[in-house]
Parts: C-alpha cells; structure tokens; sequence
C-alpha cells in the first residue's frame, strides 16, 4: 500500500471481523518500539497525539540499592511549540487499524492520522451515515441481500469530497450460498 492508502472492511459478523483483526495484529504488530519522529496517542485526560522527538532512559536505584531505568519520551503534542515529557508507558504508537465501535476518538483516528490506515465495521450498527472518503478501498466481507444497504456500504468511500480512485473489493467463499448471491 501508499502511504495515502486507507481500507474499510465491513461485516454483519463481530466475530469474523475479529479474525480479521487478529489476521491484521499478526501481520503488523501495534506494540513496537517507539522511535523518534513517529506519531504517537499520549495516555492523558484528552487522549493527545503527537510526535516523538527524543528518547531518554533514566537510571535510578530504590530504597533496596536496586538499579531500575525509566524510559521516557519526549512528544510535541499537536498545537504546542515546545515538547514534554512522559514515561513510556503512557505513549503508545498510532495504530495500525481502529475499530469503528470505538467511538469517535477510533474514527478521528481513522480519518486524520496518516498510519492508521484501517476501519473495522460492523454493517447494521455502523455504516449508516457515515461519510469516509479517507478511504479509498473498501472491503465487503460476505454479500448484501439487501440492494439498498450494498450501495450505502459502498457510498461510504464514494462521496463528494473523494480525491482518489475508490475500490469496493467483495469477497465470498467458492462453493457456498455467497457464490450464488454474488
């Protein structure tokens, strides 16, 4: 994929869109290292992103005579000039996929970080209107039996405001009732 590229997959199974996010963690881990100039969600009451600009470790020894190491990161936060400091476990990459029934801080996610390049949808509870032209592909999971509900799936990436090529991808399994409805 493009660095623009962004996909929707949508479903009327959680489960089966489960495996797909199960398939997608395998394939790109969300817990790697945290490098410098990668964007990053900071754990604070707003759930702030930004960018890392630096990396420190920090020794220090208890009240034991143990030796232990903080790990912090530095992170201009959107909006800000000057960069703060968190402890590691409080930063946490841009994920790679978000769910849509994460509410809105997973689909501004979606819509305005450039590494999150995935949706998760589950089609009776979160297509309707949606307008995701961040998107450029979608992936329809099994076969609508409903016309109407096929075309406003498939109107979630064709809309005004679209500036790419838009794909609708449908994927069935062979030698099943699918096959026939397709």
């Amino acid at each position: 994929q493009e660095d623009s590229d962004k996909f929707l997959v949508f479903s009327q199974s959680k489960l089966l869109l489960e495996r797909v996010a199960d398939a997608l963690h395998a394939q790109w881990a969300d817990h790697r290292a945290i490098e410098v100039d990668e964007r990053v969600i900071v754990s604070t009451a707003a759930g702030a992103r930004g960018t890392v600009t630096g990396l420190a470790e920090q020794p220090w020894r208890d009240e034991a005579g143990r030796e232990w190491v903080d790990q912090r990161v530095f992170v201009l936060l959107d909006g800000e000039e000057e960069a703060e400091e968190f402890p590691l476990d409080r930063v946490q990459a841009v994920p790679f996929f978000v769910w849509a029934k994460d509410g809105e801080a997973a689909m501004s996610l979606f819509r305005d970080e450039p590494m999150c390049c995935g949706l998760l949808l589950e089609t009776g509870n979160f297509a309707a209107g949606l307008t995701l032209t961040a998107a450029n592909t979608c992936f329809v999971l099994e076969p609508q039996l409903d016309a109407a509900l096929q075309a406003q799936l498939e109107g979630r990436v064709h809309r005004p405001g679209q500036t790419r090529v838009a794909k609708i991808v449908h994927l069935y399994t062979p030698g099943t009732v699918e096959e026939r409805v397709v």
